[in-house]
């Protein structure tokens, strides 16, 4: 976790090479590990939207890590297509007022599928030495066929990661459920843009 007072500076050559040489301080095994958040919402048709565009609009949503709006954090995938993939570093960087942090993640998994009731697809990141938190999350887009909705939830596992989280910990866990509330109004927000014909 590092207090910036300017500029991000989140593609810059010397951040993306140190925070890549730093060893994962969560993997997938940590799901069961500290704080437990969950977050599920059935997401709005567009008029005039099938589900399984809906579906496919979510999914490159999320997968391009287009998850939390501007006002809470300016992100950077470090992938040639700024696409997730596994191994991949998430740049985040963070306004928590009166504070504004750089960190990082990297994806551990990243997975679709489809049965004769659902299709799904989504990722998983851990945090990396030096995050505020501990942890992992994961983000996901299931398309349920039998109800025919489309639905966006988001897990996460965590510990505080930084020794002032620890010792602000109320107060960083109230920010910490906020922004998971944030990413979720975030997506249906979008949606809503794209029905009133907003670019």
């Amino acid at each position: 976790m590092r207090l910036i007072w300017g500029r991000w500076n989140l593609e810059d050559r010397k951040v993306r090479e140190d925070w890549a040489q730093r060893p994962s301080s969560a993997v997938l095994d940590f799901a069961g590990r500290g704080r437990h958040d969950e977050y599920q919402f059935e997401l709005s048709q567009p008029a005039g939207w099938t589900m399984k565009r809906l579906y496919n609009w979510a999914s490159e949503e999320i997968l391009h890590y287009r998850v939390f709006p501007t006002s809470r954090m300016r992100a950077f995938v470090d992938s040639p297509n700024s696409k997730v993939s596994r191994g991949v570093t998430v740049f985040q960087g963070i306004y928590i007022w009166p504070f504004r942090i750089r960190m990082a993640d990297r994806i551990l998994d990243v997975f679709e599928g489809e049965d004769e009731d659902q299709k799904w697809s989504g990722f998983t990141y851990g945090t990396i030495q030096g995050h505020a938190e501990l942890g992992i999350e994961t983000f996901r887009i299931t398309w349920d066929k039998k109800t025919s909705k489309v639905l966006y939830s988001m897990e996460a596992w965590s510990e505080p990661g930084h020794w002032l989280i620890r010792l602000l910990e109320p107060w960083a866990r109230a920010v910490q459920k906020k922004a998971g509330r944030e990413a979720m109004n975030f997506m249906e927000s979008k949606l809503k843009d794209l029905s009133e014909g907003k670019p």
